[in-house]
């Protein structure tokens, strides 16, 4: 599901930020991933954030247009410097990481979440990432 889809699901209450991390949580246990993670957040971790995230939508549904700060600009560097980012640990490639991805990044950086399927790869990356996970502590 892209991000769109996602947000308007969240909207038309067709599916909440917990049923997003339940289908992640089943996915994520599957032995095809294994290798993919690095570290794997506790799933109760993840609910939590779901929940807060829930919590968020119902007291402000337009919450979603302001969390992505960094998406447009993460998008754009990704566009000129793919190597700027890595996808499961290779280069990212353009269909792999465009601007629906580069929000999902944003969202994912900004609630401190790091499932580890798209990285920051260079120093410039890593330190907007960082300021980007800071300012949403600051935020939440």
């Amino acid at each position: 599901m892209d991000i769109l889809r996602l947000h308007a699901a969240y909207r038309d209450g067709t599916l909440t930020p917990l049923d997003e991390v339940e289908r992640f949580l089943r996915e994520r246990d599957e032995p095809a991933w294994a290798a993919a993670w690095i570290h794997r957040v506790d799933a109760e971790v993840l609910r939590a954030q779901a929940r807060l995230l829930t919590d968020m939508l119902r007291s402000d549904p337009a919450v979603l247009t302001r969390q992505p700060l960094f998406g447009v600009l993460y998008a754009g560097i990704g566009a000129r410097s793919p190597e700027a980012f890595l996808v499961l640990g290779a280069p990212a490639s353009p269909e792999h990481f465009n601007l629906t991805t580069a929000i999902y990044f944003s969202f994912v950086t900004l609630a401190t979440l790091g499932y580890g399927d798209f990285t920051p790869a260079t120093p410039v990356m890593r330190g907007l990432s960082v300021f980007e996970a800071i300012i949403g502590q600051l935020y939440l």
